[in-house]
């Protein structure tokens, strides 16, 4: 073998194993924010039908007609695609008073993990089943608690 092929089989093998790395590297930490599509499920309460929002978005939302009738959706798996009722664990929004205090914060602090303050949020957050019928609690209640950390059976 020439001193030529060595080199450009070499150079081969590296830029394959650089390119195995960085790979493990980004599968283990995730990429770039950048490259990170940040959407969250929710529902339109009226329609009943699941989209897909960004996920700094502070629920209650408005609809495609009008009102403020899509909720954000916990749900039981990180893949929702396509989203349906049986995978949610329950739904979430905030009293007009806690949506604005969010959004405020959120505009004053780009830096913030919104998307994770949402979901850490108690006060001023609302949670239900997902059964259509099953009436708002208010998160800090004892049965909003149990809703979003239902007792082990």
């Amino acid at each position: 073998m020439t001193t030529q092929r060595k080199l450009t089989l070499a150079l081969v093998i590296f830029v394959l194993a650089m390119g195995s790395l960085i790979f493990a590297y980004y599968r283990s930490f995730g990429f770039p924010a950048s490259a990170q599509t940040k959407t969250a499920v929710f529902l339109d309460e009226n329609t009943q039908q699941f989209s897909f929002q960004e996920a700094s978005a502070v629920p209650p939302l408005p609809a495609a007609d009008g009102p403020l009738s899509l909720v954000s959706a916990v749900l039981s798996t990180q893949h929702p695609e396509p989203p349906v009722l049986e995978n949610v664990l329950y739904f979430y929004r905030f009293t007009p008073e806690a949506k604005h205090a969010l959004e405020k914060q959120y505009v004053a602090d780009r830096d913030m993990n919104i998307a994770a303050t949402l979901f850490q949020q108690i006060e001023g957050k609302e949670v239900r089943k997902p059964a259509p019928s099953s009436p708002w609690v208010a998160a800090d209640s004892s049965e909003g608690q149990n809703i979003m950390n239902p007792p082990s059976p």
